[in-house]
């Protein structure tokens, strides 16, 4: 790799077990972004860094990638050469990678700044909005008096307590699938006055209204509550699905200080058990209506956003993230006739 650190580095297709790259100088960088090639990516794989060829140390491993595009935060190292060592593949032929880029240094100081920098290098949807520097408006809602306190966005992206994690929608319909990125949202509050937040997403066939209030004694058993409508526009059935993920996000945007940094959340765990959702340790999701399924994935596992319009089974019910990234998602099949909601 010769001048800037911003050089792409492409091929076609690997044969070998491992990929060496040679910057000819010692050189600081922040992290990799690799795009593998469509169904040729590295279920597992290692990155190790040199100063001689002879002694490697390795500073990230990832064990159960399901995407096609790795987003690796290395904070601050420098190194003069830098090997890749494929370990498991997708395909039973060979590895593929079609480039990889470089961090700078400037795109992993903090966790902020590295997603940003992922939001910004995915499909507009697969981040919260304020990811990609755009404004993201909210309100707070809770019990009066409660030292809890959660939010939501105009986008219908609710964060269950302060600093936290966030539980937002995704619809499919047929073939659709629409998020924020790609619906037209409205607010309100209940009967014009009382202080229970809505968004409607218009979604041509399909409304989904998101709404939110709490409930209960302050500082004792007060309980957030969200609730989803989904109404049929049209003279036809309509069948589809809808998303509750679960994700390391916080409403508060990145851009702004409320007693603590806002952006990026925590959940280092997340598992299911008799059909409640525990994150953290400390937080308990209780679905009051039977989803279909549940899955959950890491951060190096891939977007969770990307995996379900895929169609990528999430076939773990549990996951521990040593970068408290971890996701998940509760499934909903819908079935609605002409009117119906």
């Amino acid at each position: 790799v010769d001048g800037s650190l911003e050089t792409y580095w492409k091929s076609v297709g690997i044969i070998s077990q491992s990929i060496t790259i040679d910057f000819r100088t010692r050189r600081e960088f922040g992290g990799l972004k690799i795009d593998w090639l469509k169904n040729f990516h590295a279920k597992s794989f290692d990155i190790s860094l040199s100063e001689n060829g002879k002694f490697w140390e390795k500073v990230y491993s990832v064990s159960s990638n399901s995407s096609d595009v790795s987003f690796i935060k290395l904070s601050e190292v420098e190194a003069r050469l830098l090997r890749i060592n494929l370990i498991e593949s997708n395909s039973e032929e060979s590895f593929g990678i079609s480039e990889i880029k470089f961090l700078d240094i400037k795109n992993s100081l903090t966790p902020n700044d590295f997603l940003r920098f992922t939001a910004m290098n995915s499909p507009k949807g697969n981040y919260p909005r304020y990811f990609l520097d755009e404004a993201s408006f909210w309100t707070v809602l809770g019990v009066n008096n409660d030292v809890k306190e959660a939010m939501i966005n105009k986008d219908g992206m609710v964060e269950v307590d302060k600093s936290a994690f966030s539980i937002e929608p995704m619809l499919k319909v047929g073939n659709d699938f629409f998020n924020w990125s790609n619906v037209s949202a409205t607010q309100s509050l209940e009967n014009e006055y009382l202080p229970v937040p809505k968004v409607n997403w218009n979604c041509g066939d399909v409304n989904l209204e998101v709404e939110t209030f709490a409930n209960g004694e302050a500082n004792i058993n007060s309980t957030l509550y969200l609730k989803y409508k989904i109404t049929n526009n049209t003279s036809s059935q309509k069948d589809g699905k809808l998303f509750l993920m679960v994700r390391p996000f916080q409403v508060n945007p990145h851009y702004q200080w409320l007693n603590d940094p806002g952006g990026v959340g925590k959940i280092s765990s997340l598992y299911e058990t008799d059909g409640k959702i525990y994150v953290n340790e400390d937080k308990v999701l209780i679905p009051l209506e039977k989803y279909d399924s549940f899955g959950a994935i890491s951060f190096d596992e891939g977007n969770i956003v990307e995996l379900i319009k895929e169609n990528i089974s999430l076939k773990n019910k549990s996951v521990l993230d040593e970068h408290s990234l971890a996701s998940g998602v509760l499934e909903y099949s819908f079935n609605l006739k002409p009117g119906e909601e």
